[in-house]
Protein backbone atom coordinates (compact mmCIF):
# COMPACT_ATOMS: atom_id res chain seq x y z
CA UNK A 1 0.00 0.00 0.00
CA UNK A 2 0.98 3.61 -0.52
CA UNK A 3 -0.32 7.21 -0.91
CA UNK A 4 -0.65 7.65 -4.38
CA UNK A 5 2.42 9.77 -6.05
CA UNK A 6 0.36 12.74 -6.47
CA UNK A 7 -0.33 13.32 -2.76
CA UNK A 8 3.05 12.48 -1.63
CA UNK A 9 4.17 15.33 -4.02
CA UNK A 10 2.03 17.64 -1.52
CA UNK A 11 3.68 16.60 1.40
CA UNK A 12 7.43 17.59 -0.18
CA UNK A 13 5.74 20.68 -1.34
CA UNK A 14 4.12 21.29 2.43
CA UNK A 15 7.27 19.94 3.71
CA UNK A 16 9.64 22.68 1.44
CA UNK A 17 7.39 25.58 2.42
CA UNK A 18 7.72 25.04 5.93
CA UNK A 19 11.91 24.50 5.48
CA UNK A 20 11.52 28.29 3.82
CA UNK A 21 9.91 29.59 6.29
CA UNK A 22 11.16 28.16 9.08
CA UNK A 23 13.58 29.81 11.51
CA UNK A 24 14.56 26.95 13.49
CA UNK A 25 17.80 25.65 12.71
CA UNK A 26 17.23 21.73 10.77
CA UNK A 27 18.11 19.64 13.60
CA UNK A 28 15.51 21.98 15.96
CA UNK A 29 12.77 21.99 13.21
CA UNK A 30 13.00 18.14 12.47
CA UNK A 31 12.14 17.90 16.40
CA UNK A 32 9.26 20.28 16.19
CA UNK A 33 7.83 18.97 13.36
CA UNK A 34 7.70 15.42 15.51
CA UNK A 35 6.24 17.23 18.61
CA UNK A 36 3.68 18.96 16.61
CA UNK A 37 2.31 15.75 16.34
CA UNK A 38 1.63 15.17 20.10
CA UNK A 39 -0.29 18.68 19.61
CA UNK A 40 -2.43 17.63 17.13
CA UNK A 41 -3.37 14.43 18.98
CA UNK A 42 -4.30 16.68 21.79
CA UNK A 43 -6.49 18.10 19.51
CA UNK A 44 -7.97 14.70 18.84
CA UNK A 45 -8.57 14.03 22.47
CA UNK A 46 -10.08 17.29 22.75
CA UNK A 47 -12.88 17.40 20.23
CA UNK A 48 -13.54 13.32 20.73
CA UNK A 49 -14.36 14.55 24.44
CA UNK A 50 -16.28 17.60 23.19
CA UNK A 51 -18.52 15.07 20.86
CA UNK A 52 -19.59 13.18 24.28
CA UNK A 53 -20.19 15.99 26.07
CA UNK A 54 -17.52 15.05 28.78
CA UNK A 55 -16.91 18.08 30.30
CA UNK A 56 -20.43 19.27 32.20
CA UNK A 57 -19.56 22.43 31.90
CA UNK A 58 -19.92 22.66 28.21
CA UNK A 59 -21.79 19.71 26.67
CA UNK A 60 -21.65 18.40 23.48
CA UNK A 61 -19.17 21.49 21.50
CA UNK A 62 -18.96 19.56 18.30
CA UNK A 63 -19.61 16.55 16.36
CA UNK A 64 -17.66 13.49 15.34
CA UNK A 65 -16.83 15.43 12.09
CA UNK A 66 -14.53 17.13 14.11
CA UNK A 67 -12.64 13.98 15.21
CA UNK A 68 -12.45 13.23 12.16
CA UNK A 69 -10.62 16.51 10.82
CA UNK A 70 -8.46 16.52 14.04
CA UNK A 71 -7.63 12.84 12.97
CA UNK A 72 -6.89 14.14 9.41
CA UNK A 73 -4.55 16.93 11.09
CA UNK A 74 -2.40 13.94 12.74
CA UNK A 75 -2.13 12.08 9.34
CA UNK A 76 -0.88 14.88 7.77
CA UNK A 77 1.43 16.04 10.70
CA UNK A 78 2.91 12.78 10.46
CA UNK A 79 3.56 12.53 7.27
CA UNK A 80 5.90 15.75 6.88
CA UNK A 81 7.49 14.73 9.98
CA UNK A 82 8.20 11.26 8.15
CA UNK A 83 9.39 13.28 5.14
CA UNK A 84 11.10 15.52 6.87
CA UNK A 85 12.92 13.03 8.53
CA UNK A 86 13.66 10.52 5.93
CA UNK A 87 13.44 13.12 2.89
CA UNK A 88 12.36 11.57 -0.82
CA UNK A 89 13.04 7.79 0.67
CA UNK A 90 9.26 8.27 3.01
CA UNK A 91 6.80 7.26 0.54
CA UNK A 92 9.12 3.53 0.67
CA UNK A 93 9.71 3.81 4.05
CA UNK A 94 5.86 4.06 4.37
CA UNK A 95 4.59 2.03 2.42
CA UNK A 96 6.90 -0.93 3.81
CA UNK A 97 6.23 -0.20 7.18
CA UNK A 98 2.03 -0.29 6.21
CA UNK A 99 2.65 -3.43 4.17
CA UNK A 100 4.22 -5.03 7.65
CA UNK A 101 1.75 -3.78 9.89
CA UNK A 102 -0.88 -4.98 8.00
CA UNK A 103 0.58 -8.58 7.47
CA UNK A 104 1.35 -8.37 11.47
CA UNK A 105 -2.42 -7.42 12.09
CA UNK A 106 -3.96 -10.05 9.49
CA UNK A 107 -2.10 -12.83 10.66
CA UNK A 108 -3.07 -12.16 14.60
CA UNK A 109 -4.93 -15.17 16.07
CA UNK A 110 -8.87 -15.40 16.57
CA UNK A 111 -9.74 -14.16 19.84
CA UNK A 112 -12.48 -15.81 21.69
CA UNK A 113 -15.33 -13.52 22.84
CA UNK A 114 -15.23 -12.68 26.47
CA UNK A 115 -18.00 -14.43 28.62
Amino acid sequence: MDIDPESWAKIAAITAKLDNTSVLPPEQERFARIMKIGEEMGEVVEAFLGALGQNPRKGITNGLDKVGDELTDVVITSWVAMYTVLGEAAPAAFAAAFDRVTTRTLNLPAVPAAR
